[in-house]
């Protein structure tokens, strides 16, 4: 999955990088939420863009998840420490210690 940026000029022109073009051809739809757009080919089915999108979206909740685990709720970075646990196998349930 890639992250491309673009910019709108000044003439209200989006700029599509040229990798884009060269994979969705020069003929493009978009749909626009709030806070989000998705483009794509004008030949494909919206079927095509549902299962595209999901597959987008799972890629996002990735990249939310990993961005969580950086960043504690008190706003700092994580040490990226882990404790250590050492596990003893016992042969009777009742030598065994609850964690």
């Amino acid at each position: 999955m890639v992250e491309l940026k673009t910019r709108i000029t000044e003439a209200g022109i989006l700029q599509v990088p040229k990798e884009l073009v060269e994979v969705f051809g020069q003929d493009m739809k978009m749909i626009t939420g709030t806070t989000a757009a998705i483009l794509f080919p004008a030949g494909i089915s919206y079927e095509d863009v549902m299962r595209s999108l999901e597959i987008i979206r799972a890629d996002l909740q990735f990249r939310l998840s990993k961005e969580r685990v950086k960043t504690k709720p008190s706003g700092k970075a994580a040490t990226g420490r882990v404790a250590k646990v050492e596990i003893k196998k016992s042969r009777s349930r009742k030598h065994q210690k609850s964690v």
